[in-house]
């Protein structure tokens, strides 16, 4: 069968994959615990973490689109979950919207995140 995904015009093969489709592409913005800045989609994801805060790559979670810095730090998230336990925030770099509940200690929370449309340009000193 092919699966369509009713945001875009992407065809997928399984519906598994039309569901990770959606949860990466279209399922909102990111939170970045590092800077409290929202990221509106991941390619901006990978911009932020790659411009601002220095990490070459980032590591998304295919069940909930948590970001890491490191496929070890993501592994370990998964079996995590695998063992039913509640989620941590450990090595974790972005989390998304809907999860923002889950951190309680951000006080910027109060006032909604500005969402970072494009990377700011850094000027050199």
């Amino acid at each position: 069968g092919s699966f369509s995904c009713p945001l875009c015009t992407r065809q997928f093969a399984h519906s598994a994959s039309l569901s990770r489709h959606r949860l990466n592409v279209h399922s909102g913005c990111h939170y970045c615990l590092q800077c409290r800045e929202a990221i509106p989609d991941s390619s901006s994801l990978r911009d932020h973490f790659s411009s601002l805060h220095g990490f070459d790559r980032v590591f998304t979670c295919a069940c909930c689109n948590w970001a890491f810095p490191c496929k070890k730090s993501l592994i370990a998230h998964v079996k995590n979950k695998t063992n039913d336990s509640s989620p941590s925030l450990i090595g974790v770099l972005a989390i998304t919207d809907k999860d923002t509940q889950l951190v309680d200690d951000l006080d910027t929370l109060a006032t909604p995140p500005t969402v970072l449309l494009s990377s700011p340009t850094v000027s050199p000193p």
